[in-house]
């Protein structure tokens, strides 16, 4: 009976290991591209890609100034779990004044101030990540 119930406790103890730590998390696909109004790159703007299945987690970009983000799913892990997703846009707005500060602290700062469309803002956007490397742009047009 003693040792049945060690083989019961070591049994329960292997399942639950493979189930709880043993994982590298999701599936992911390594995600980059560019952010752009009407042809324009827009900096300083986070890109969150949330997946519309229940229970997914988030990955999070943020655009240089050059337009160009890539995702992290963690701080350490780069990418987005696979399948469809919401994009969700926020744009911090550096006025002109701080662009100046900025630049005389020898920072890379934008040569403009490229704000983004309100229906972008509002209405979010849509991507589809899949196994392996994705680019994803979003090319906006402001009108």
């Amino acid at each position: 009976m003693q040792m049945m119930r060690k083989w019961t406790m070591l049994s329960a103890a292997a399942v639950s290991l493979s189930i709880l730590g043993c994982s590298d998390g999701p599936p992911l696909g390594t995600v980059e591209g560019d952010l752009t109004v009407d042809g324009k790159p827009v900096g300083k703007v986070t890109l969150t890609f949330s997946p519309t299945t229940p229970g997914g987690s988030v990955s999070y970009g943020k655009t240089d100034n050059k337009g160009h983000y890539t995702l992290m799913f963690t701080d350490t892990k780069a990418g987005a779990m696979l399948g469809p997703h919401k994009v969700t846009l926020e744009q911090t707005r550096i006025s002109k004044g701080e662009l100046a500060e900025m630049k005389a602290e020898g920072q890379d700062v934008p040569d403009e101030f490229v704000p983004l469309p309100k229906s972008a803002l509002k209405d979010g956007l849509t991507a589809e990540v899949k196994k392996g490397h994705n680019t994803i742009s979003f090319e906006l047009k402001s009108k």
